[in-house]
C-alpha cells in the first residue's frame, strides 16, 4: 500500500524502494513486480522493465491484469529496439482484449518501426554527388596540360639510339 501510495502520488524514489522491499520478502508478488516494471518503464530503464516482465508474462494473473502485462512487456521490449519480441506481446494483449485501443496503438508502431528498419536495412548507402561541372575553357586547359605531360612522359621513355640507330636491348 505504501508502494502504490507513493507511486500514485508521484513520488517515484519512495515507491521503487517500497516494491524493493515488499519483493524481498515476497520474490515472486506479481504486482510488486508489475508495479516497479511500470516504475522502470517511467524512468526508461526499460532493460531492467523487460526482465521483471518476462516472468510475468507466463503466469496467468487474471485476464486485465495480463494484458497489462503483455502490453508492458511489448512497451519494454520495443524500446530496446527488440521489435520482434515487442510484436508478438502486443498481439497476444490484443488477442486478449481486441477493443483495446492504447495496445492497438502500440501494436501499429512497433510494425511501423519494424518496417522502417526492414527498408533502412535495404536501402543502397547514398551516391556520392557527381563532381561539379567545369566550364568549356577550363576543361580545354585541363586536357592541354594532361596531353603536354603525356608527351614530356614519352620522350623520357623514347629509349637512347646507339650510334646505328638501333635502340639498346639489355
Amino acid at each position: 500500500k505504501k508502494a502504490n501510495d507513493a507511486y500514485k502520488a508521484g513520488n517515484y524514489a519512495i515507491a521503487e524502494a517500497a516494491y524493493r522491499e515488499v519483493l524481498q520478502l515476497d520474490p515472486g508478488n506479481y504486482l510488486a513486480n508489475f508495479n516497479l516494471a511500470n516504475l522502470q518503464l517511467k524512468k526508461e530503464a526499460n532493460a531492467e522493465a523487460a526482465k521483471l516482465l518476462k516472468p510475468l508474462v507466463a503466469k496467468p494473473n487474471g485476464t486485465r491484469q495480463q494484458v497489462a502485462t503483455l502490453n508492458n512487456a511489448g512497451l519494454a521490449a520495443a524500446r530496446q529496439n527488440e521489435l520482434d519480441e515487442a510484436i508478438a506481446y502486443l498481439k497476444k494483449a490484443l488477442a486478449r482484449q481486441p477493443g483495446d485501443e492504447v495496445i492497438r496503438q502500440n501494436l501499429q508502431k512497433a510494425l511501423l518501426d519494424k518496417q522502417a528498419s526492414r527498408q533502412n536495412e535495404q536501402k543502397p548507402p547514398p551516391a556520392s554527388p557527381p563532381p561539379p561541372r567545369m566550364d568549356d575553357e577550363k576543361a580545354k586547359q585541363q586536357l592541354e596540360s594532361i596531353m603536354e605531360e603525356e608527351r614530356k612522359l614519352r620522350q623520357k621513355q623514347k629509349p637512347a639510339k646507339q650510334g646505328n640507330g638501333a635502340a639498346k636491348n639489355w
